[in-house]
Parts: structure tokens; C-alpha cells; sequence
């Protein structure tokens, strides 16, 4: 009797689209991150003839004050990006204590912040963030302040829902009557149970950050000039756009890649937390 042999054959598996996207867009992250080690020259720095056109001699040309107009871009991005993350950081723990505070101790407590929550959700948020960076003055932190300020009451919702539902759990209960303090038990028996929704919320919010705070940005409420932010690149550019567009162009085109990254990643890790949560 013949005996049949089988032969295995080995594919390779190609890596997913999204995480190819993830990595290209995590790498593009780094090098902005990074930007300062490996730039030639700071923002500030005048390196040519005013309104010099892209490839001559500068990759995306100067700007009208002679300065490189890529080197500012990707400085730009840098701090747009950082700013952002500084926003939501704040955002996340003000709205993650009183989400926290509210879900768990529940009554009158309850009550009272979640009508404070549903206040601040009613306010445009744009609106209110222009008027605060307004009544503060221009600059970076004002305006970092000025959108933490309405950024908030979200994950302050989502904390809480999420706070209501694992409370009433076995091992929290059970916690509770072993002598654990309300603050313990809180702290680490409930929280730690809010972070997958938290961060898929806060990842879904970079783009959003980024374009919020480059509208402030553009009105001039951001850092004075000269310093490199993206949306007042673009602001400064526009009265040379007929003449000199890359000025405010290469910046515009710099926002919405990484408002497109920040929305891409948020998508990717939402997927993967909700796959991960569904096994």
C-alpha cells in the first residue's frame, strides 16, 4: 500500500493594512518628536533670501523672513502634537477624578457634578475656548488652559458610566466588605476597569486637539511670533498666498496630516482594544 505524503507549505503572512498605517504613522511621530537632534538649524533662524521657491536651495523654500520653511513646519508639528497630548493629559485626569468621584459615591455628590458636567457639555466648546485664550492673552499655555477647560466633561461621562457598571461587581463588592476604605477600593479595584475606554476616547480626540488649538492659533492667540506653530504659519502666509503659497500651504498641509494621523491611530487602537475585549 503506497503511502501519501504531504507536503506543507509555508506562507507568509503579510502584515495587516492597519498595522502598516499604525507604523508609518507611529514612525512619522517619532522623527517629529525628535525633530530637534536631527534639524540643521532652529526655528528662528534666517538661512536665505526672503520668499525663496521650494528646491532652491530649501526643500519647501523660506518663508518672509528668510526663514526655512520646513524646518519651521516640522517644528510646528512638534509642538502641535505635543500640546495636544498636554491637553487631553489634562482633560483625563480632571474628568477621570470627577468622573470617578461621581460614579462611585453616587447621591447628592452624583448629582451635583454631572450638572456641572452637563453644563460645560452644553457650552460650545470652541466658543468658550476663544474666550477664555482671549481673556488671558496671547501665549501657548494660555491657550493650552483655554481648551483643557471644555475638554473635560467627556471623559468625566465615560469614567462615570463605566465607574456605575464595575461597582456593582462580585470582587468590588466583595472588596467593600472586606474591610477595604471607599478611597482604596475606588481607586484600586475601579479605576484601573476605566482605562480601555478612556484611551480609546483620548486617541480619538488628537485630531480634534490639534485643529482646536490651530484655530486658536491662526486668530493669534497662540505663542507670539516669531515662534512655530502651524496654525499661525498659515495665518502669517495668507497675504502671500498669490505670490509665495508654500508659505501657508506646507504648514496647512502639515495640520492636516497629523489631525489625519492622530484619527487613524485612534481607529486602530479602537479596533484592537474592542477585539481584545471581545475574546
Amino acid at each position: 500500500m503506497a503511502e501519501a505524503t504531504v507536503v506543507g507549505v509555508t506562507r507568509h503572512r503579510r502584515p495587516s493594512a492597519p498595522i502598516v498605517v499604525g507604523a508609518t504613522v507611529g514612525a512619522l511621530a517619532l522623527v517629529v518628536a525628535l525633530a530637534p537632534a536631527w534639524l540643521p538649524y532652529g526655528s528662528r533662524k534666517v538661512v536665505g533670501k526672503p520668499f525663496e521657491h521650494p528646491l532652491s536651495g530649501h526643500l519647501l523654500g523660506t518663508d518672509s523672513q528668510g526663514r526655512d520653511v520646513l524646518v519651521r513646519s516640522v517644528l510646528g508639528l512638534r509642538t502641535s502634537l505635543g500640546s495636544a497630548f498636554i491637553v487631553i493629559a489634562i482633560g483625563l485626569v480632571v474628568g477621570t477624578i470627577i468622573g470617578l468621584a461621581a460614579g462611585f459615591a453616587g447621591g447628592i455628590v452624583d448629582t451635583v457634578l454631572m450638572r456641572i458636567t452637563d453644563v460645560a457639555l452644553a457650552l460650545p466648546g470652541p466658543v468658550v475656548a476663544l474666550a477664555i485664550a482671549a481673556a488671558l492673552g496671547p501665549g501657548l499655555g494660555h491657550t493650552l488652559i483655554a481648551v483643557a477647560a471644555f475638554w473635560w466633561p467627556w471623559y468625566a461621562r465615560i469614567v462615570r458610566g463605566q465607574v456605575q457598571s464595575i461597582r456593582k461587581l462580585p470582587y468590588v463588592e466583595a472588596a467593600s466588605l472586606g474591610g477595604l476604605g471607599s478611597l482604596r477600593v475606588a481607586t484600586a479595584h475601579v479605576l484601573p476597569g476605566t482605562v480601555g475606554p478612556v484611551v480609546i476616547a483620548a486617541s480619538l480626540d488628537i485630531g480634534a486637539v490639534v485643529l482646536v488649538l490651530a484655530g486658536l492659533s491662526f486668530l493669534g492667540l497662540g505663542s507670539p511670533a516669531p515662534a512655530a506653530e502651524l496654525g499661525a504659519m498659515t495665518s502669517q502666509g495668507l497675504q502671500f498666498l498669490f505670490n509665495a503659497p508654500w508659505i501657508s500651504l506646507c504648514p496647512a498641509v502639515g495640520l492636516f496630516l497629523l489631525a489625519a494621523s492622530g484619527n487613524i491611530l485612534g481607529d486602530l487602537l479602537r479596533d484592537r482594544l474592542a477585539k481584545a475585549g471581545s475574546r
